[in-house]
């Protein structure tokens, strides 16, 4: 329920994305895939 989102929300002490592995990757990650024709 909304409720429940919103309650979780408030006591959530982590980021949404603090989990995801392309946030630690380095800042020309996505420079690199596109030079190497990833992109």
């Amino acid at each position: 329920t909304v409720d429940k989102i919103i309650d979780e929300l408030k006591h959530t002490k982590t980021a949404e994305r603090e989990g995801r592995g392309q946030d630690k990757e380095d800042q020309y990650a996505l420079q690199k895939l596109r030079a190497k024709g990833y992109m």
